[in-house]
């Protein structure tokens, strides 16, 4: 168990409750620093979930891949509290290799307990904090996404001999990297139960998927090229009496790579809160990955 030590992307209107510091802030101690290459305020997912509970009982940064900034802002973050002990850095540099002249105008502490990455493109912090523990919460196979960076595989080597404990997203993972680490942990991820319990009870079908024709198959997630386009397609053509719903948000393709079928229903991105009365609605609920490079390694 890890204990805490005593000692084209665009800005995006503020979080309700969410405050934000001044760029003249001071510099905090953090237990915990977390370098992430999804944005805290995209889909709610593993991130989300494991980061929130570790922020119970220590103070946690949470620094994210460089964001599109103005040259005048070259060198700065944006920089919000989502509570009292986890903050969310946003920033402003031209690449990752550049984060750490920013970590030093917001991090008091050049010892730090735990240092948690996500991705090993964030390699190049290590040269300048010393970090009690490093973990590796490796979710995906990043290296086959599209658009990866070549220097990924690299990275990982890098990342792997400097990680105390790694964990993994799911079985195939934990297979590949147990080969190459000597101390991997299959953590897989799973279902919020008692939040999508929710769609058990009372709560209201929203109005713009409770007017769709029944029944419906269901989709929720983002939507990229993992998922099998052609196949949903098909299967809306052969199924013209089924409603079929996408919900999520668009990633890595466009509006224009979208089969469009009368009975195929994109509803867009809906809030991680709001997705169990959309599960309510289901008939079915479908997971229509494509069997290709980028789901090889999928949970």
């Amino acid at each position: 168990m890890l204990l805490r030590e005593s000692t084209n992307e665009t800005e995006q209107n503020e979080p309700a409750g969410i405050s934000v510091f001044a760029e003249t802030s001071e510099r905090k101690y953090f237990d915990m620093i977390v370098f992430c290459h999804l944005r805290w305020e995209f889909v709610y997912q593993r991130p989300q979930h494991l980061i929130s509970r570790l922020a119970a009982d220590r103070h946690v940064l949470f620094v994210e891949e460089p964001i599109h900034f103005e040259q005048s802002e070259k060198g700065s973050a944006r920089i919000y509290n989502v509570n009292e002990n986890l903050t969310i850095l946003q920033p402003r540099v031209n690449s990752i290799a550049e984060i750490n002249t920013v970590l030093k105008k917001y991090v008091s502490n050049r010892h730090v307990p735990l240092a948690w990455f996500y991705s090993p493109a964030f390699n190049p912090i290590l040269e300048d904090f010393n970090f009690y523990r490093i973990v590796y919460d490796c979710m995906d196979e990043l290296s086959m996404f599209k658009g990866a960076s070549q220097e990924l595989i690299a990275q990982e080597a890098t990342l792997l001999s400097e990680a105390h404990v790694v964990f993994t997203g799911g079985k195939s993972l934990y297979e590949a990297k147990k080969k190459i680490h000597h101390h991997v942990h299959c953590f897989p991820s799973s279902v919020d139960h008692s939040h999508f319990k929710k769609a058990l009870n009372g709560i209201a079908i929203p109005l713009d998927i409770i007017k769709l024709k029944k029944p419906i198959v269901g989709f929720y997630g983002v939507i990229d090229e993992r998922i099998d386009l052609n196949l949903i397609k098909e299967t809306a053509e052969l199924c013209p009496d089924v409603s079929f719903v996408m919900i999520g948000l668009l990633a890595k393709i466009s509006e224009c790579d979208l089969p469009r079928v009368k009975n195929i229903h994109y509803l867009g991105m809906r809030s991680y809160d709001e997705l169990p009365a959309y599960l309510k609605a289901f008939d079915i609920a479908m997971m229509p990955f494509a069997l290709n490079d980028s789901t090889k390694f999928i949970s």
